[in-house]
């Protein structure tokens, strides 16, 4: 399943719902994939994260992260979320159904 930067996603219905998420506005986001070169996003497969355009809800914090740490490692600004758990949309701006089982 390709997400490069660029690519629409959403998380899925099935995420949504088993984290009680069904109803409000969590699932109607849309969420665009921003590069990163994390070790999680260099993962292969759904094991690994995809990086998306929403700020980390932790790096504003005081003193959650160092300015040390925000400079090491600049990836701490975006949300991450795992692979299995989005849906992307294809060139044609349908979301694209994914495969019960992928080996």
């Amino acid at each position: 399943m390709n997400m490069s930067p660029g690519t629409k996603v959403r998380l899925t219905g099935k995420f949504l719902k088993n984290t009680g998420q069904q109803r409000g506005d969590e699932g109607v986001r849309e969420f665009t994939v921003v590069e990163c070169g994390c070790a999680s996003c260099k993962l292969a497969g759904d094991g690994g994260t995809v990086a998306v355009d929403e700020r980390r809800g932790t790096y504003d914090l005081p003193g959650y992260y160092t300015d040390a740490e925000k400079a090491a490692h600049p990836e701490l600004v975006h949300r991450h979320i795992l692979r299995v758990n989005l849906q992307p949309k294809d060139a044609d701006g349908r979301w694209v159904q994914r495969a019960r089982f992928e080996p």
